[in-house]
């Protein structure tokens, strides 16, 4: 394993495959040198590789294994069958909106009359408010659910569990007591014996759906009535459980490789209708969920009405989802101005400070509640630590967002400084978390937070190992190399696309895009040239070497992918770290 120090202060490990071992995949699978070496760089071999190039839905495990799960299906197949009015609370953000649309398209299908409501960001915060389940009340509701929210809302919902049953369908770290809810579904309850706990909401959901589908059928139901096609709806879990970045493993990854399947077959009038307005002219991938559809989505919770993505998902009318979808687009073109605004003041405050704090954490009355999220992404980014970002209130009162780094669980940091009282509120999972917190509470915060680092991890967050696949040579960028590496799609958290190396290339070109950005050429000892690009670097000390480097040879690590533009496609390497040669 060949060990190279980069400018990110990364340690790229280049693996040296074994001969053998590569021919013996490439003949067991009849597939080619490159992609029998991306296989085993990912620890498959001829046993497991097969059920990783084809995931399917016989292989998902029983629904019955969550805990709970008997309960809740039994609980909402009585107001099916009762015909009862259904209420759904979901979150605001994309999987919450597609865990929301999931229910409503499937209650609909069966003709149960619904009612969901989003929560405003700025007004009701994260999680069920009483507003919300009154409003739901009023409409007619006679049970509620909430998805992707819930498990931390013990003292509002259980005031409300008397008034009628209530169901929790959520994936988010419990604290140390349970609402008192009819029932609660939640991979990450202590007492969930279900081995995949790293699910999406959207996949918490898909899996009550399966389990209620078979409720229904086998108390007849189904007798005189279509039964509702789950398949149809694989695209909006694919959306949802992308979008939340949740490792694309076991049942994720068959979500999201069978979800892009319907997704393509444009089934979803919403759906293929944000497509289009994003210019989306290809087949979906897991990028396009991620990057081109989840964005938009996520936009107008983050500055509007979060509702608006539960209607586009679940129109019906042509005409509505067109409309929907160009409200969305400007309501993304809008976040991403204010992104970049908030992202350079933080930057600046943070530099300025010039300290050693392991976990940083910035806040500011001018700071749009909406984006910190996106903001706190891009900070760990170029810092490569975990992030804090406080937008806060003209009460002294902020609403924060938190992205932490591998290795330090960043839920579990900020459920315990809610629990010693640092914080009003909080909670979230290993690498995200959301709070509320009081001005006067932001020092304190950071001192918790820098000690609980350090006492785990140290002084310093442990060494970055950026584990790469192969190397290739600058020819080799293309059609057909992208056609080997799309059989490891759907790439995401867990599965990320393979890091591949060019390793001594001259940076021919070197020109700067927006103040941001950087298009290189790269060339090769025999002439060979590629495109490639650096996005959003020229603010860090990536995009400083890379400019300083043209007319040099380095090493540069990254991946590609193909970039469709006016119906011709073309292929170019996306540089993510560059080394010297030294």
């Amino acid at each position: 394993m060949l060990a190279i120090p980069s400018i990110r202060n990364q340690i790229w490990q280049l693996p040296e495959h074994d001969s053998r071992l590569v021919a013996g995949v490439q003949q067991q699978l009849g597939c080619s040198e490159f992609l029998a070496q991306l296989l085993l760089a990912r620890g498959l071999d001829t046993h497991t590789a097969p059920d990783f190039l084809n995931p399917t839905l016989r292989q998902l495990p029983d629904p019955l294994g969550l805990r709970d799960m008997d309960r809740a299906i039994a609980i909402i197949a009585d107001a099916i069958i009762a015909q009862k009015t259904i209420g759904i609370l979901g979150d605001y953000d994309v999987d919450g909106t597609c865990s929301t649309a999931l229910w409503v398209r499937y209650l609909r299908q069966l003709g149960v009359a619904c009612h969901f409501h989003i929560p405003n960001r700025f007004t009701e915060g994260y999680g069920p408010s009483a507003l919300g389940l009154d409003q739901l009340l009023t409409r007619g509701a006679e049970m509620i659910l909430t998805v992707d929210c819930g498990i931390s809302a013990n003292d509002l919902l259980d005031g409300y569990a008397t008034k009628c049953p209530i169901v929790i369908i959520d994936h988010h770290i419990p604290g140390p007591e349970l609402p008192k809810a009819a029932a609660i579904v939640n991979p990450n309850r202590v007492d969930c014996d279900f081995p995949h706990k790293n699910l999406a909401a959207v996949g918490v959901v898909f899996f009550t759906l399966i389990a209620l589908n078979r409720e229904l059928r086998q108390r007849g139901f189904f007798t005189n009535r279509a039964e509702p096609d789950l398949k149809s709806l694989l695209d909006l879990v694919a959306l949802g459980t992308v979008a939340d970045i949740v490792t694309l493993i076991g049942p994720n990854r068959i979500f999201v490789k069978r979800g892009l399947e319907i997704l393509a077959q444009r089934q979803n009038i919403g759906l293929a209708a944000l497509g289009d307005v994003a210019r989306l002219d290809s087949a979906p991938n897991a990028y396009h969920l991620g990057f081109v559809l989840g964005p938009r989505i996520n936009a107008a919770g983050r500055l509007r009405d979060g509702s608006l993505g539960v209607e586009l998902l679940c129109t019906a009318e042509g005409w509505q989802a067109q409309d929907l979808a160009r409200q969305l687009d400007q309501c993304n073109t809008e976040r991403q101005g204010i992104e970049q605004t908030i992202t350079a003041q933080a930057q600046a405050v943070i530099d300025a400070a010039a300290n050693d704090n392991q976990v940083l954490v910035v806040a500011d009355h001018q700071w749009h509640p909406g984006v910190i999220g996106i903001v706190a992404s891009r900070l760990k980014e170029i810092y490569a630590k975990p992030v804090c970002v406080v937008a806060l209130r003209g009460d002294g009162v902020g609403t924060g967002s938190a992205r932490s780094v591998a290795g330090f669980h960043l839920g579990n940091a900020i459920i315990t400084a809610q629990q010693t009282g640092i914080l009003a509120k909080g909670g979230g999972h290993a690498m995200a978390a959301g709070f509320t917190v009081h001005a006067a509470q932001i020092p304190a915060l950071q001192k918790f937070l820098n000690g609980r680092f350090v006492a785990e991890l140290g002084n310093a967050p442990p060494a970055t190992i950026l584990p790469i696949a192969a190397s290739i040579h600058p020819r080799a960028v293309g059609a057909a190399l992208w056609a080997e590496m799309e059989q490891m799609e759907p790439f995401g958290a867990g599965n990320p696309q393979p890091k591949l190396a060019m390793m001594n290339v001259r940076l021919a070109h070197a020109e700067i895009l927006k103040s941001l950005h950087l298009r290189l050429t790269l060339e090769s000892s025999d002439g060979a040239k590629v495109t490639a690009m650096a996005f959003r670097c020229m603010n860090a000390p990536l995009g400083q070497f890379l400019y300083q480097s043209r007319g040099h040879n380095i090493h540069v690590a990254g991946q590609f992918r193909p970039n469709d533009f006016n119906g011709r496609r073309t292929f170019q390497f996306l540089v993510e770290d560059a080394a010297t040669l030294g």
